[in-house]
């Protein structure tokens, strides 16, 4: 049984996930087997940490952004918060749009390692002024320089593809991927737990004045404080993996053909070596980097569309489309959908890329994501068919019926959307013509990724706010705003058929 970041936690790996030898030419539907290389289980296990700060201070908010942009009193018809909405969720990715290029640029001449702390205590400083939110352009002010400080997304999956090899790249996607799990998790965890604590928790914080003031500050501050830990160990642990290279820049990859980490050992205690300069950016942006990029953007357009939607829908009355759930409720399904994350990261991709190949696992994942948005808004008209009470008040068999069912559609979208990205990750990984230009294709990735993202909300908030007021029949209704991110999710699916054909 081969070792991995789970042993450092003492869990045991599952027997097929320690056999996973795979190649990650995308042009080949099927895996060719050949012994797989050792994680660098230290440097893997320090990364994960890192990495995992990030969703949570991205999804604490999404328990609770529709009640705190409702008290912030900017419209006087809620039908139409959800414009609000999808702005102040996508600020955070417009930011990241601006300056995940510079980000990815000045980590590949001064190193990953100072980048990712900045992220660290960039994110740490403007979550917790975001709780201190009274103001809706106060908030969309704290969120946009939260993700302004914030390229570590980017920066890390260069780190990944240094200290990996096609024998081993996916497997460490994976569990790169779980950190994200867990972050899901834990960032709704926070959000509808804690919010509120002086109504939640009167014993512990009713004498509280600050947290009746700012009711939002305290799953933003805990939030916080886990980028905090993370900057520390950065500091202390992190190894740098941006190691000066002689190479030649004409050929494309040679290093992965001979099956070795771009790396090799990895060691603080190395003698410089005299570098070339990275190849000009119109050469490192080439077709098939650009086509990999595409169906990157389009994978997370589509998946931040539907959590956009469904944050809104859960919230939204029943009367008018929605689930009618409080912040606790929405943050506990959101959690139980990390769970899905990480068991689908670890224990499932890795047996479907080993059986499918990267291409396939995307294109089955495409078709799932597909089918849970188009069945979504169905359960809210089946919510509507069960609940009795005019003022859409739950009893607590209807609220279970409801929970059981919402709770299988979200761990389909879930499931579907994670072993749709780690593909992603991959293809562009493996566009870059050699090691020296990772920062900058993962820095272009980000920036298309932080477009979608950013543009994700707002179209979706809009669509959402459009189809509960226009008074138009199905299917123009509600359930126009994830029909149309199913069809997204089947353009992705088109988008991998022209990458192959690039290879």
């Amino acid at each position: 049984m081969s070792y991995s970041l789970f042993t450092f936690f003492h869990i045991t790996m599952p027997e097929e996930a320690s056999e996973i030898v795979q190649s990650v030419a995308i042009s080949s539907p099927t895996v060719e087997e050949k012994e797989m290389t050792p994680l660098p289980v230290r440097q893997m296990i320090l990364i994960w940490i890192v990495t995992f700060v990030e969703p949570v201070q991205f999804g604490v908010i999404f328990p609770f952004v529709y009640f705190m942009v409702k008290e912030f009193h900017v419209v006087q018809d809620d039908k139409m918060l959800g414009y609000y909405v999808g702005m102040l969720s996508s600020v955070f990715c417009i930011a990241q749009l601006f300056t995940c290029l510079p980000w990815g640029w000045v980590s590949d001449r001064v190193g990953r390692k100072p980048v990712i702390i900045v992220g660290l205590l960039g994110n740490a400083l403007f979550c917790t002024l975001f709780g201190f939110s009274k103001s809706f352009y106060y908030a969309l002010g704290m969120r946009f320089l939260c993700g302004f400080w914030n390229g570590n997304v980017g920066v890390v999956k260069s780190m990944i593809g240094e200290i990996t090899d096609s024998s081993n790249r996916g497997l460490a996607f994976a569990y790169w991927e779980s950190a994200f799990g867990l972050g899901t998790i834990i960032g709704p965890m926070l959000g509808g737990l804690l919010v509120n604590p002086v109504e939640q928790y009167p014993s512990l914080f009713g004498q509280s004045q600050l947290f009746r003031d700012y009711p939002y500050l305290l799953p933003c501050l805990v939030g916080s404080i886990f980028s905090v830990m993370g900057s520390f160990l950065g500091v202390f642990l992190l190894q740098e993996t941006l190691k000066p290279k002689i190479a030649d820049y004409d050929s494309i990859d040679t290093m992965e053909e001979e099956n070795v980490p771009l790396l090799g050992e990895l060691s603080l205690d190395e003698p410089e070596i005299e570098i070339k300069k990275p190849l000009p950016f119109n050469q490192i942006i080439n077709k098939k980097v650009r086509m990999s990029i595409l169906c990157y953007a389009t994978w997370c357009l589509v998946t931040i569309m539907y959590d956009e939607i469904y944050a809104l829908l859960v919230a939204e009355p029943l009367k008018t489309g929605g689930l009618q759930l409080s912040a606790f409720d929405i943050g506990l399904a959101l959690s139980f959908s990390g769970f899905v994350q990480i068991f689908g990261q670890v224990f499932i991709y890795p047996k479907l890329e080993k059986r499918l190949g990267v291409v396939g696992v995307f294109r089955l994942a495409g078709w799932m994501l597909s089918f849970f948005a188009f069945a979504l808004p169905f359960c809210s008209d089946y919510a509507r068919s069960i609940v009795k009470s005019p003022d859409g008040i739950y009893t607590s068999e209807e609220k279970s019926v409801v929970f059981g069912l919402l709770f299988i559609l979200l761990a389909g979208k879930t499931f579907s959307s994670v072993i749709g990205y780690i593909p992603c990750i991959i293809f562009v990984n493996d566009s870059a013509p050699n090691s020296h230009s990772l920062g900058t294709v993962h820095g272009c990735g980000q920036i298309a990724a932080s477009l979608t993202r950013g543009a994700g909300p707002a179209i979706g908030g809009i669509l959402w706010s459009w189809s509960i007021s226009n008074n138009l029949r199905f299917p123009f209704d509600y359930h126009v705003t994830l029909f149309i991110v199913g069809l997204l999710s089947l353009v992705g699916v088109w988008e991998s058929y022209v990458l192959e054909s690039m290879n």
